[in-house]
């Protein structure tokens, strides 16, 4: 019988994956999460990890997650964002930096906004928080 530290990363991350999946589907989130840390965090979860987060009203955590989720993007290429819409996840990073670092605070806002230039072609885009990403802009220059 195979053991766990036997197996390959990639094996390893094939597990945690569905684990992760298998218990948040059963409403096992802090179970769920607990998957997702061991693992050492797939990206692609970080977005329901932060979401649960700002839910239970633990935007700081939920931050860390949505800080993490850019970066990782970031990682991939560094013109990959803004994704289709936003990210809703960038609105809030720089919402929650307004008040606590404002140069973070206008470069996630602006990335947000910039997704308008990059996917107004496309008939199903939005920005759902436009208006509000402009006003804490307009409030950030002075």
């Amino acid at each position: 019988m195979t053991t766990i530290s036997k197996l390959s990363s990639k094996t390893k991350v094939v597990i945690a994956d569905a684990k992760f999946q298998a218990l948040w589907k059963m409403g096992k989130r802090d179970q769920a999460i607990r998957v997702y840390r061991r693992v050492g965090r797939l990206f692609w979860h970080a977005e329901a990890v932060g979401r649960h987060y700002e839910r239970r009203g633990q935007m700081g955590r939920a931050v860390v997650e949505y800080e993490y989720l850019v970066s990782e993007y970031n990682k991939m290429r560094k013109d990959f964002l803004p994704l289709p819409k936003g990210p809703r996840e960038l609105f809030i990073l720089g919402r929650w930096y307004a008040d606590k670092d404002k140069v973070k605070a206008r470069k996630y806002l602006t990335t947000y906004l910039s997704a308008e230039k990059v996917w107004a072609r496309d008939p199903a885009f939005r920005l759902r928080h436009k208006a509000s990403a402009i006003l804490l802009l307009h409030r950030l220059k002075h």
